[in-house]
């Protein structure tokens, strides 16, 4: 769907595209090859991703990342983790962790539609807990991060 809906209208070339590898059956087996290959090349662009762009969810979930899931405890320093059983469709995910999103040296977030407008409010309030909300986990090191919202999504970005 990204490719359809960004990257084929843009100039940019099929190498410096980097899917998730989803077509291994063993979910274990894809997170270490995406692991590979996230740290190769992170090592050949001097530790950074110049952007990354993400979006989220009515239930403030970015990446594959959700509000109060087991996966949030045990991510500590890896750059790919599997996520099962996650609360919407489908079930087993991979996601980039906020160890590998945080080397961005910008983060966009691209929200729309007012079944966000709380989740965004309470991303964007300082004092929300990142376990409740995932996007507060994504602070980048040596970087940025930049919203994008809608009007919809934007609504209640005045209650802070």
């Amino acid at each position: 769907a990204t490719r359809q809906t960004l990257l084929d209208h843009v100039p940019v070339q099929a190498e410096q595209v980097f899917p998730v590898p989803t077509y291994y059956r063993d979910p274990e087996q894809a997170a270490a090859i995406y692991q590979q290959q996230t740290a190769a090349l992170l090592t050949a662009h001097g530790g950074q991703f110049d952007l990354v762009v993400l979006g989220m969810g009515p239930d403030g979930h970015t990446a594959s990342l959700f509000p109060r899931h087991p996966t949030l405890a045990a991510l500590a320093d890896r750059l790919v983790v599997v996520v099962p059983d996650a609360p919407k469709p489908p079930p087993l995910r991979l996601s980039l962790t906020p160890a590998a999103l945080n080397t961005a040296r910008t983060v966009l977030f691209v929200v729309s539609g007012s079944d966000k407008a709380a989740a965004v409010a309470a991303a964007l309030a300082e004092t929300s807990d990142p376990l409740e909300q995932p996007t507060r986990l994504i602070q980048p090191v040596n970087g940025q991060v930049a919203w994008l919202l809608d009007q919809a999504a934007g609504e209640r970005v005045g209650d802070l």
